[in-house]
């Protein structure tokens, strides 16, 4: 009986650590200039324009630029615009599929205005899902936050509970 009275005492332990973590966080992921934005943006840079509105200044803080103004924004982690999508899932995803694995609440949310990269986070690249998903790791580099956790369920899933 004492054998499972600390069984569930380091369950309960490693429970309690993955609760106090979550909390509603707020990631910011920068993406990439589009291809058909960046002749914009070359033209811009040309003329004389800022060439950044949106700087990172920190793992956690980016400054918006615009024409006389400077604003500081605060955020759990900015993602900025060279993060992979391992990454993303990781700063994003991770924790929260790890909480629900073991009885938690969770989700994840993208929010943004049309073309911001919401679509890209979540899902993954056209590669990724025109190509069948297969063994090339260039193809599975370019699966989003969907596909990366449900790889990580079925993972937890074949190997027990790892705790």
């Amino acid at each position: 009986a004492s054998g499972l009275k600390s069984e569930y005492c380091a369950q309960k332990l490693h429970t309690d650590s993955i609760v106090s973590r979550q909390r509603v966080r707020v990631v910011l992921r920068i993406r990439p200039i589009a291809n058909d934005q960046f002749k914009l943006f070359q033209v811009r840079k040309s003329l004389g324009g800022e060439s950044k509105a949106l700087r990172v200044t920190g793992d956690d803080r980016v400054v918006l630029s615009l024409q006389d103004a400077c604003r500081e924004f605060v955020f759990d982690e900015v993602l900025d615009s060279h993060t992979t999508q391992a990454e993303a899932h990781e700063a994003a995803a991770a924790d929260v599929v790890e909480g629900v694995m073991r009885g938690l609440n969770g989700a994840v949310l993208a929010y943004g205005q049309t073309g911001a990269g919401k679509t890209h986070t979540i899902f993954g690249s056209p590669l990724f899902w025109s190509s069948g998903a297969g063994d090339c790791p260039e193809v599975q580099s370019e699966a989003g936050i969907i596909p990366r956790s449900l790889g990580q369920i079925f993972e937890w899933i074949r190997q027990g509970d790892p705790s």
